[in-house]
């Protein structure tokens, strides 16, 4: 059985409609669903949230003896 080890690192909360993280959230966004209808709600709505990134840093992968 294989498995994977690493950690995950949190950015900061979005602050403000045009910060970095707002930014990192539309790339996320538009890499899984494209374009959205209102990128200003869109932003404006992730930072009401108080949404930010996680990211999973992948150590080596392993396997687990049967």
């Amino acid at each position: 059985m294989g498995g994977l080890d690493g950690t995950v690192e949190l950015s900061p909360v979005a602050q403000a409609p045009d910060d970095e993280v707002v930014d990192r959230l539309v790339e996320y966004y538009r890499r899984g669903n494209g374009e959205h209808e209102d990128w200003a709600a869109f932003r404006q709505s992730m930072v009401d949230d108080r949404r930010l990134v996680a990211t999973f840093v992948a150590n080596l992968g392993h396997r687990h003896p049967p």
